[in-house]
């Protein structure tokens, strides 16, 4: 049997043999720039762009039945940083999948790794995600700068409040009240500093409830000023805990909305913060960094933080040593 060889010098070292042969797809995006753009030049990669824009924003596969060939084949030989807006809108108009184009994300704060058939975004600090949150309210400014201090561990100034009124004629903290007294070693330590009889000391230590102990102070404070210092420092400690308490309840709604949102996951022990991300959260992920109808609508909502012992104590040693 003869070979034929006739046509074999057709094709050039490095192309696909369909594009070498004029019926493949970059010579088809060729033709069609040509005769529907008036582009007619040899370097056709100066106007992927503009090619994209138009097959995303002006046509319809009714129009040309090659359009989705088109914007994958660009989506390969262009980098999406180089996107615009209306490039973006047009894609996420036609719910485009960008996730299998990305060599890396757009955002230079942010990596990603495939596993298997999920993903893990890895960035360094909460605060990147300041910009994925949306900047259309009234308030814009204002949230921008509650949902940064909170991300960034800085938000004592939005629940920073004296309680020196509040807890004047009893401290009204229960989590404080219903503990055992034998949880305050270090507020019976300072009793026994003071005038306290050992009959009043065996009697707060052996009650039930620490309650015993913060109203037998409240009660001496009544009349002497270092009763009154006492009773003040457990103010500041009992404050400062439901302060931080409050810190914390405003970090865990804050990332819970953003983990909602793109429907990630955290990834524990690691020495990055990482998350399990899907490729339709990458993808939605993606958008966000351009679109603002993408992002987060950030939901204000009450904050009422948990009281922890442990750091009331904390704040209690810190208002005895200052």
């Amino acid at each position: 049997m003869k070979l034929v060889k006739e046509h074999i010098n057709r094709f050039e070292r490095g192309l696909d043999p369909k594009a070498a042969m004029g019926t493949g797809i970059f010579s088809s995006l060729k033709k069609y720039a040509a005769e529907k753009l008036n582009i007619y030049a040899d370097n056709l990669n100066n106007y992927y762009l503009d090619i994209l824009d138009h097959l995303t924003n002006y046509v319809t596969i009714t129009d040309v039945p090659e359009r989705d060939i088109f914007i994958n084949w660009l989506l390969q030989h262009v980098n999406i940083k180089d996107f615009d807006d209306r490039i973006i809108e047009g894609l996420e108009n036609l719910q485009w999948n960008l996730v299998p184009f990305l060599k890396k994300l757009p955002d230079d704060n942010f990596s990603f790794i495939k596993n298997d058939n999920n993903y893990t975004l890895i960035t360094d600090d909460w605060n990147n995600f300041v910009d994925y949150f949306q900047k259309n309210s009234s308030r814009n400014e204002s949230y921008t700068k509650y949902i940064e201090d909170t991300l960034s561990g800085d938000s004592y100034e939005y629940f920073e409040y004296n309680y020196s009124q509040d807890f004047k004629k009893k401290l009204d903290v229960y989590d404080l009240q219903m503990a055992s007294p034998l949880e305050f070693k270090d507020v019976i330590l300072e009793l026994k500093k003071l005038k306290i009889s050992n009959e009043q000391l065996e009697t707060i230590q052996q009650a039930k409830f620490a309650s015993t102990m913060f109203d037998f102070i409240w009660e001496q404070a009544k009349n002497n000023e270092d009763w009154q210092e006492l009773k003040r420092r457990i103010i500041k400690a009992a404050g400062e805990t439901l302060v931080a308490g409050n810190e914390q309840a405003a970090f865990e709604d804050i990332t819970k909305q953003l983990i909602v949102h793109f429907d990630i996951e955290q990834i524990k022990n690691s020495e990055n913060l990482k998350f399990q991300i899907s490729e339709k959260g990458l993808n939605k992920f993606v958008y966000a960094y351009y679109l603002n109808d993408s992002k987060i609508r950030f939901i204000e909502k009450d904050i009422y933080g948990d009281f922890d012992l442990n750091v009331f104590h904390e704040c209690f040693d810190n208002a005895i040593n200052t």
